[in-house]
């Protein structure tokens, strides 16, 4: 309870950290640069001030708390400097070698006016959204398998295993385990869940919804582990924003961060922009990619959730209702290399209402394995529960929410946000979560069983769709990053 303020030394450096922070909070600042530990000698105070070094946090600390601070950083082993004080005069005051160099009131530096640009829609957008549908498949069983070996969908073992994921001893559910990372807090009886996610073909497609979307997902994901989102801090790509079409794209993704965080109630707490992500030839932007890295506390260990399989005879339900949304899917892309149509849309209503379903649901203990739907859609994440357990399901593909009329193909690869896939001990188990859902307004049903045999079983009122090996479609999933990088 001694840290005041803090903030992170991004662009700027000291310039930035020090003038939002008195002008967020009113005061004066008196830095002495002197005082800065540097990495070398002769640095003067304009490269002192901007320089963007990383891995620095700047902390405003009580007086009397201030031993104990530092007392933190030194069992830590953590190199710090006492640069200045807080003050009353309004100004950002800048010493070096016992001169002023720099005097200003903070509000000018931290509230600069703001850039208007042009921004204008993309001309090929509405044509990109117009695309004919393709034409539907026979075999959805040689497509499942097509899918679960995609470079977006398949087994990143190979690269989880670059790096130690086991720093700080305290790592409870690992990299590919479920839907997040879930690290324990020494000794208090709780957990943090972090995940990132990224959806690029969304938002060059609609960059509103790509934003949106994005938050959605990495809160279902923090959910399905058993944590409550807490906060986010973004990272937007894009091209040169000197342009009009990338700067809409911009304004749009951030709009659609912004309305996402307000529905759900999550704050973006920091974030970086990068832009003149372009080719230096060609002047080819890379596609707007808003990434997402999500925070959620787990109050109680029990409330940990994975994504496998558990038991034959657990009953599979699923909540949020599947749309006819195959635009920039990873069934279009992979199966039929089209970038087209008009992506999901991210409703921030439908998003809180499967939420707080879920999160109700893990915490009464009536859940044993939950896995949300995105990239491929319903199948692509029932497969990868049954890869995971090793266990076979049975589900009746008539038995899903979802938007009248839907074709097979949307039914099994939509990426449709909202959507959470569950599976419950007993029959009890899943009454109460039908009625939890009820409550919330998150469309939900029984729609399958867990099976104790290698079997993956689709149906439709009878009629099989999908018919796969689990075993198969796990070999399929396993091998296509080593192979790709001629590993083993």
């Amino acid at each position: 309870g001694y840290v005041n303020g803090v903030k992170v030394l991004g662009g700027g450096g000291l310039t930035c950290a020090t003038s939002e922070m008195a002008a967020k909070g009113g005061t004066g600042v008196e830095i002495i640069l002197d005082n800065l530990h540097v990495r070398e000698e002769g640095m003067n105070p304009y490269e002192l001030m901007l320089s963007e070094s990383q891995e620095r946090m700047l902390l405003a600390v009580n007086p009397e708390g201030l031993s104990k601070v530092l007392g933190v950083l030194e069992k830590y082993e953590i190199p710090y400097s006492i640069i200045g004080k807080v003050t009353d005069s309004g100004k950002l005051i800048v010493k070096f070698k016992d001169e002023i160099v720099a005097s200003i009131p903070p509000k000018y530096l931290a509230e600069a006016p703001t850039i208007k640009r042009k921004a204008k829609k993309p001309l090929n957008l509405e044509k990109l959204w117009r695309i004919k549908k393709p034409k539907e498949p026979k075999n959805f069983s040689e497509i499942l398998y097509k899918l679960v070996s995609t470079p977006n969908i398949a087994c990143k073992e190979w690269v989880y295993q670059q790096y130690d994921h086991e720093v700080g001893v305290r790592t409870i559910l690992k990299p590919g385990d479920s839907d997040a990372a879930v690290l324990r807090i020494t000794e208090t009886g709780k957990a943090i869940a972090v995940k990132a996610d990224c959806n690029s073909r969304h938002s060059y497609l609609d960059p509103f919804n790509g934003g949106a979307g994005a938050l959605a997902e990495a809160s279902r994901n923090v959910v399905c582990v058993g944590a409550e989102p807490l906060a986010y801090t973004d990272c937007c790509n894009f091209g040169n924003p000197e342009k009009p079409e990338i700067f809409w794209q911009f304004k749009r993704g951030v709009e659609g961060l912004a309305y996402m965080s307000r529905k759900l109630g999550i704050p973006c707490v920091g974030g970086n922009v990068s832009f003149y992500n372009e080719d230096s030839e060609s002047k080819i932007a890379v596609k707007p990619s808003l990434v997402v890295v999500i925070l959620g506390l787990i109050e109680n260990l029990d409330w940990i959730t994975t994504m496998n399989l558990k038991n034959s005879g657990d009953q599979i339900v699923i909540v949020g209702k599947t749309y006819p949304e195959l635009g920039g899917s990873e069934y279009y892309h992979e199966i039929h290399g089209l970038t087209g149509g008009k992506p999901p849309k991210a409703d921030g209503n439908r998003e809180k209402a499967t939420l707080q379903t879920v999160m109700e649901a893990i915490r009464k203990g009536l859940v044993t394995a939950a896995h949300d739907c995105s990239k491929g859609g319903l199948a692509v994440a029932l497969a990868l529960m049954a890869i995971k357990g090793k266990l076979g399901v049975k589900v009746d593909l008539s038995k899903i929410p979802t938007s009248k009329p839907i074709r097979m193909d949307e039914l099994l690869f939509s990426e449709s946000h909202s959507r959470i896939i569950l599976t419950t001990p007993t029959k009890e188990a899943t009454k109460q979560i039908l009625k939890i859902a009820n409550k919330k307004g998150a469309p939900a049903n029984l729609v399958g069983e867990v099976t104790d045999d290698d079997n993956f079983t689709l149906t439709f009122d009878g009629r099989k769709i999908v018919e796969c090996s689990v075993t198969q479609m796990e070999r399929f999933w396993k091998e296509t990053i080593p192979k790709a990088l001629e590993v083993g």
